[in-house]
């Protein structure tokens, strides 16, 4: 192979022919010449990752202890709309990662992930070194994802539309019945990442925060976090006392200021427990809503045990968030309604719902938090993915389904909306100041989610016509459709989907 560092160059690498030169015991022809100068770097070896998504590159003749990174890009397919996948690593990071190949650092080992599959991906590398960089250009063939199943024969009902703008550009998809969850896909329809944390196969609780996906462990109390390059690790285990979690992926893992919202459940806390920990796994506060609800009723002189049923999904936490600007913990109960708790004193601040399910119906107590809500305003049913948007108000994913163990059980709407809502507690009032309805003909009737980034939004439908099949939306900021498209498979293909970027990732130490 040629090589030549005074312009860019482009190679073409296939990781095929690579791998099997390497399994015939062949050595590549990009070998290392030993060189402590900038211009002398080259590529000496591309080694498949663990999925077709990702790619380990081999970089020789790097400047030594004057390295300051190295990063990479992957070039957009022509006619994308997506903001290009790159990642820079700081030195300090790639020595503590241990990526590189020798004590004097003249070689390291990289992974470059987001990877178009069964594509000859045109990738950007870029070694820095004080104020003297060598950019290489190289062509990384990779091979198919051979389980794409929904993902791969989507229908596009309105492609993806340039003239409107997004804050974000993949989608978070979390897909409880594949072992590859969750899966990324860009916004113009390419899946570009999926998990490889084998034991967490089919997590239904997974959140990126910065470089790592955490991902609970199904049927465990176990945490793990996923790195881009495929990489797992345990965090950390709440089986025990006083935690005595039993599953820790029965919905959400929400990111907050506070840190990551668990939405867990253990012995007598049926989907009804929050687990409030830091990305290094130690917890910050435990939420017990059996405890909180049946406290405040018997105080208010009222008997709990009609609704209060601690072994059953009398609750059914699906969401949480942090609202800081009151000291919030907020929290979706799918059964029953939206619910301000104060986070130091677990105090009830204030309940928005509907009041013809039992809460309301059964219980004065209850009934005197609740919030009404200007003319006009529509109370949720069945609501999910609670969030605190960027005009500092409240919103959720409403899907219009009513109560499945409670009684009275409240109306069905059958069609679901996205709603932004004012709260003000002290008066138990609220208004609807933002609604999006679809014109009132999707209806998804559990799952689902609704997140902001950037002013834009990702809604994702999980549940139409009862599991038929998923829908993912985005809005621009005034509300115009930048997509939609219509994935087979219900909810199990994406219960919940988080707008994120994957663009300029920065690796420190």
């Amino acid at each position: 192979m040629r090589t030549s560092f005074s312009k860019v160059q482009r190679r073409n690498l296939s990781l095929i022919g690579i791998i099997s030169a390497l399994v015939m015991g062949l050595t590549p022809s990009t070998a290392a010449v030993a060189s402590t100068t900038p211009s002398s770097v080259s590529i000496s070896n591309v080694v498949a990752g663990t999925t077709p998504f990702i790619a380990w590159v081999t970089l020789a003749n790097l400047p030594g202890a004057s390295l300051g990174s190295i990063s990479f890009t992957v070039e957009n397919k022509p006619g994308a709309t997506t903001k290009p996948v790159s990642a820079i690593y700081q030195k300090a990071y790639l020595s503590h990662q241990g990526f590189f190949n020798t004590a004097s650092d003249l070689s390291a080992t990289v992974p470059v992930y987001g990877l178009y599959q069964n594509y000859d991906n045109t990738i950007t590398l870029t070694v820095s070194s004080g104020r003297t960089s060598t950019t290489i250009e190289a062509t990384f063939t990779t091979t198919s994802w051979t389980t794409t199943g929904e993902y791969g024969k989507f229908t596009k009902v309105t492609p993806r539309n340039p003239s409107i703008s997004l804050g974000y550009s993949f989608m978070l998809l979390k897909d409880w019945n594949y072992s590859h969850s969750p899966v990324i896909m860009d916004t113009d329809g390419n899946v570009r990442w999926i998990g490889n944390c084998n034991t967490v196969p089919g997590s239904q609780a997974s959140v990126l925060d910065g470089n790592n996906i955490f991902i609970g462990a199904p049927g465990t109390g176990t945490l793990f976090k996923e790195s881009f390059d495929g990489k797992c690790t345990r965090v950390a285990n709440y089986s025990s006392a006083p935690y005595n979690v039993n599953n820790i992926a029965h919905h959400n893992i929400d990111l907050t200021s506070k840190g990551l919202l668990l939405d867990v459940e253990s012995p007598g806390n049926t989907e009804s427990q929050i687990l409030a920990v830091k990305t290094t796994g130690k917890v910050i506060k435990q939420f017990k809503m059996v405890t909180i609800f049946d406290n405040f009723l018997r105080k208010n002189g009222e008997a709990p045990n009609s609704w209060v049923r601690p072994t059953t999904d009398w609750f059914h936490n699906n969401a949480a968030t942090y609202w800081a600007a009151k000291n919030e913990l907020v929290v979706s109960s799918r059964e029953n309604f939206v619910v301000g708790i104060n986070w130091t004193t677990e105090k009830i601040d204030w309940i928005l719902g509907t009041e013809t399910k039992q809460w309301y119906v059964d219980f004065p107590a209850l009934r005197s938090l609740a919030i009404t809500l200007s003319p006009g305003g529509i109370y949720p049913i069945g609501q999910h993915a609670v969030s605190i948007n960027t005009q500092g108000n409240l919103m959720f994913f409403d899907d219009g389904e009513q109560s499945f163990t409670d009684s009275p059980s409240g109306p069905t709407r059958y069609y679901s909306t996205v709603s932004a809502y004012t709260i003000t507690a002290t008066h138990h009032k609220g208004s609807m100041v933002w609604n999006y309805t679809h014109t009132q003909n999707l209806f998804s009737y559990i799952c689902s989610s609704v997140y902001e980034l950037s002013h834009s939004y990702l809604i994702d439908y999980a549940a139409l016509n009862y599991g038929a099949s998923v829908t993912l939306i985005g809005l621009g900021a005034h509300t115009q459709v930048a997509f939609e498209y219509q994935l087979g498979g219900a909810w199990t293909k994406g219960w919940n989907a988080n707008p994120i970027n994957l663009s300029t990732m920065k690796y420190s130490s």
